[in-house]
């Protein structure tokens, strides 16, 4: 797979974004400003981070993975946490973790959140067929974001997502990776710190460490940042007969 022109096309897009956290030195707060406004100010006072409420419909897949994806995941998160410290951090619990497949509503969007024809269009559209997404490794950003890199077989995610903004289905505005987000680093780290991690990102990506299964996609209604609050709307299994 590593060969392949859809590899390469979304590991260079990876690239642009996590090279640079490799390569411009330690991040600084003012940086990491942005993945902070992500959590209500009060529970950054008391250490315990809690994500603000935000309203978006979105199609998924995991929300949860399998035991043995979220295991690894955890064991990530937990080996990143180690290498930093004390440094305050949030991490997306394993029952949360989730690949975007597509935002059918942003939250500055206005949207009948009692219909949902647009986004059961999109299910109905959904190849049904099961698919596979390998793992590559994590990259963290410089605002502090962590994910696992995601390629999505036969780029099956974004050629879906691609063929739902031209029929004008979804807003045009969606991710170009299959990634699974699992946390935010939310204050500065030592040097030190920031050399291990840089040796932890590079090693975590020279293989692949996972291939989960994708059975089932969802639509879900997310109240709360990083699914702490969220309702499935339909669900819908890859094996089914139309």
């Amino acid at each position: 797979m590593k060969n392949s022109n859809d590899f390469i096309q979304l590991n260079d897009l990876y690239n642009t974004v996590g090279q640079r956290f490799l390569l411009e030195g330690n991040v600084t707060m003012n940086e990491l400003q942005s993945s902070r406004n992500i959590f209500l100010a009060d529970t950054l006072a008391t250490r315990k981070p809690r994500p603000k409420a935000l309203e978006t419909v979105a199609v998924v897949s995991g929300l949860p993975f399998t035991i043995e994806f979220r295991k690894k995941i955890k064991a990530i998160q937990l080996r990143i946490q180690e290498i930093i410290g004390d440094t305050l951090s949030y991490w997306v619990d394993e029952s949360n973790l989730g690949v975007e497949l597509f935002i059918v509503k942003w939250p500055e969007q206005e949207f009948d959140l009692s219909q949902f024809s647009n986004g059961n269009d999109c299910l109905r559209r959904f190849e049904r067929s099961p698919f596979c997404i390998k793992f590559h490794g994590i990259q963290i950003h410089r605002d502090g974001c962590v994910i696992a890199r995601g390629f999505d077989e036969k780029a099956r995610i974004r050629e879906f997502r691609a063929s739902l903004i031209q029929a004008e289905k979804i807003p045009s505005r969606q991710s170009n990776w299959s990634h699974v987000p699992l946390g935010r680093i939310l204050e500065p780290f030592t040097d030190e710190a920031y050399e291990e991690l840089i040796n932890y990102v590079q090693k975590s990506q020279q293989e692949c460490f996972h291939t989960e299964n994708i059975k089932e996609v969802k639509m879900v209604h997310e109240r709360r940042w990083y699914m702490e609050e969220v309702s499935t709307i339909k669900s819908l299994a890859l094996s089914s007969v139309v």
